[in-house]
């Protein structure tokens, strides 16, 4: 008797936790994949000074749950996934041409804020960044994933 409640304790117990674990776990949903690089289209006028031109470059995120590195060009910021949305925290500094660098009428760097067209793993996401320490306007993009070295869709 004594080694059959013995038993029920070292293995029952921790088998029920383990139950209950999967279970809880059944009601949660992933963030929306933002991972890899991304084509980037800037919805530009070609009267826009060049100051106010973000920098043309693939959008590069790496992502862990919903916590993100953003890389746009040479600078780079933390962002964060939530609610089906990729923002930044910070502005992604404007960084490797001398003619682009934080002075008057330059801007500093651009806050990303972008939104998945579809799935949980989407393959086109469209947004704008924002303008930090200058007086222009936002810019829309439009962002395709870029396929892997291999050919492969980094989405599957």
């Amino acid at each position: 008797m004594k080694t059959a409640l013995l038993y029920l304790a070292l293995v029952g117990l921790p088998v029920l936790g383990v139950l209950a674990i999967l279970r809880a776990g059944q009601r949660l949903d992933p963030p929306v994949a933002f991972g890899g690089m991304w084509r980037v289209e800037m919805a530009v006028a070609d009267s826009t000074p060049r100051t106010c031109r973000p920098p043309a470059a693939l959008l590069h995120v790496e992502q862990s749950g919903e916590r993100a590195r953003v890389r746009l060009g040479a600078g780079s910021a933390v962002g964060e996934v939530t609610g089906g949305r990729l923002a930044t925290r910070s502005a992604l500094a404007v960084e490797g041409d001398p003619t682009l660098r934080p002075g008057p009428g330059t801007c500093a760097g651009w806050r990303l804020d972008a939104r998945p067209a579809g799935s949980r793993v989407p393959v086109i996401l469209s947004g704008q960044l924002t303008p930090e320490g200058c007086p222009c306007a936002p810019v829309a993009f439009m962002a395709q994933r870029a396929a892997t070295s291999d050919g492969e869709d980094p989405a599957h």
